[in-house]
């Protein structure tokens, strides 16, 4: 009975022409040529002149670096992961040996120039100095994640030292391209701290995210809050800080973070 059953399924799989599709490097070769055959890269990825392009962005960040009050500074390592659609690179799989996806060199295609505000030095776009993959859906769905050491200015209030607390503030912007043009707008609601490396001076509490289009350009805007390891609070509410102030970040996509009680400090009445 179990082997009747086997061979008419194995019959049925035949019929129907179920099979699996597995893609060779001709295929990606061939897909590849496709897709940039008379692509122009400086030429913005909208089909009609009455279109707008959206960038979705989510904020990874790995690390707290270093936090100067004095010279009002914050440094951390992160990366920008930003999703749009361009409508010159979708295809059928079906033509190129089932391939769904390809990665090409970054400096092949169209990629928005996304600014940090307030740096030190001269400002450059988000990973402009590093080629990355960008990875590219049949469906026209780019993915692009440029990141780096950033480095921004952060106001400081120690009016309550040693118990202050500080919040800072990161602001990526578009530059030269109206909103009408191009829009920002927030994957998540806070930043991705999968891959989070905890600072030994800082605890990362939370994080918001928020895209601000209040203004003639889009900015970014990324919220981090941190307390210091040693941080003694009640019911979620800050009471005082043994020694460290609290940090908070932020980008043009705000980020908000709430206190959350480690195990070996201890509660004040």
């Amino acid at each position: 009975m179990c082997k009747d059953v086997f061979k008419f399924i194995y019959f049925m799989f035949i019929v129907c022409g179920f099979h699996y599709k597995a893609w060779q490097i001709t295929d990606a070769k061939k897909l590849r040529s496709h897709l940039l055959d008379g692509y122009v890269k400086d030429i913005f990825p909208i089909k009609n002149e009455t279109d707008s392009l959206n960038l979705d962005i989510n904020f990874i960040l790995f690390s707290i670096d270093a936090f100067n009050e004095v010279e009002r500074r914050i440094i951390v390592t992160a990366a920008l992961q930003i999703l749009w659609k361009d409508p010159s690179l979708s295809w059928d799989p079906d033509l190129y040996g089932g391939k769904d996806k390809l990665s090409i060199s970054s400096d092949q295609i169209w990629r928005p120039l996304i600014y940090l505000l307030y740096t030190p030095a001269e400002i450059k776009s988000v990973g402009e100095d590093i080629e990355y993959f960008i990875l590219i859906l049949h469906d026209g769905t780019v993915v692009y994640s440029p990141g780096g050491v950033m480095n921004t200015k952060c106001e400081t209030d120690v009016s309550k030292f040693p118990f202050d607390i500080q919040i800072c503030v990161l602001y990526f912007t578009t530059w030269g391209i109206e909103q009408n043009v191009l829009s920002l707008a927030n994957q998540f609601n806070s930043a991705e701290t999968k891959y989070y490396v905890d600072n030994p001076d800082w605890k990362l509490i939370n994080t918001e995210t928020y895209a601000d289009d209040g203004g003639s350009y889009n900015d970014f805007l990324f919220i981090t809050y941190c307390c210091h390891v040693n941080i003694v609070y009640t019911d979620g509410d800050i009471d005082r800080i043994q020694s460290l102030p609290i940090l908070f970040c932020n980008v043009n996509v705000r980020t908000k973070v709430k206190l959350v009680q480690k195990e070996n400090v201890s509660l004040l009445s």
